[in-house]
């Protein structure tokens, strides 16, 4: 979760510094009158670049486009670096799969739910428009990514969103919006959007974690429990244990957790 909060946050600076570059273009042309191609050119010359002929309004949507692309690839990361981590909680044979049920995208996100819901029996109570929040703009993302955009399949996502209720949820975005009318909102309440999920998915893993286990004792963050626990009082080393597995899974066992981790590795 911190890996994928971290690549969100550093690509949420990067298409923030392309979008105040545009803006800036465009305050910069008005204060001019010049045409914008004019305005860009002369710009693009002074910086010694050979730009001209851009139609910004249509430009500008294929750049929004453009930033939906990564966002889904850090998700994928995220639910490939998820199973692992679910294998080291406890569940070593934990796979999603390739295929999702039927009558449902066969996405990763879908599988790797699926999977938690069935094999953890734990549920993950994603709302219906984070759904379908997800679902438009990845096949938005498909669209670009494959250099094929089917306009009743895009059509056909955008009116299946639930619109009062994601307003509801983000206040301050005027976002979601049609392909044609694709905004810098749209890009940041896609990845707010993923960040949430995200968040859900993990935080329903509490109670998955199996403290006793094979795979959680033998990890990493515990190699030192033994030697250090010659040397510290057990209610330190109930205190670093805490600290070692909030560390590692974000998650903090209860005392009576931590007096199993410490019995069976001191």
């Amino acid at each position: 979760m911190k890996k994928l909060k971290k690549l969100l946050g550093e690509m949420d600076a990067f298409t923030q510094y392309i979008e105040v570059a545009l803006r800036h273009l465009e305050q910069g042309y008005n204060a001019t009158e010049m045409t914008y191609n004019q305005y860009v050119k002369a710009t693009a010359t002074e910086l010694g670049m050979n730009l001209h002929n851009i139609d910004i309004e249509n430009y500008k949507q294929k750049i929004i486009l453009r930033h939906l692309i990564i966002p889904r690839a850090f998700l994928e990361s995220f639910v490939e670096d998820l199973q692992e981590d679910i294998k080291g909680m406890g569940h070593p044979m934990f796979d999603i799969g390739k295929k999702a049920p039927a009558g449902m995208p066969n996405t990763e996100l879908n599988r790797l739910i699926n999977h938690i819901n069935a094999d953890l029996h734990i549920t993950v109570d994603l709302t219906v428009f984070q759904k379908d929040l997800f679902d438009y703009y990845r096949t938005l993302r498909n669209a670009v990514a494959h250099a094929s955009i089917d306009s009743t399949k895009i059509e056909d996502a955008y009116n299946a969103l639930d619109i009062n209720a994601i307003h509801a949820f983000y206040p301050t975005l005027s976002a979601p919006n049609k392909i044609e009318n694709l905004t810098f909102d749209d890009f940041t309440l896609c990845t707010a959007n993923i960040k949430n999920i995200a968040d859900m998915i993990v935080c329903s893993l509490e109670s998955a974690i199996r403290w006793n286990s094979p795979e959680v004792l033998s990890n990493a963050c515990f190699a030192n429990v033994k030697q250090k626990a010659k040397v510290r009082t057990k209610e330190r080393m109930l205190g670093y244990i805490k600290h070692c597995a909030n560390m590692t899974w974000n998650i903090v066992p209860s005392v009576a957790d931590c007096e199993i981790i410490y019995s069976s590795l001191v």
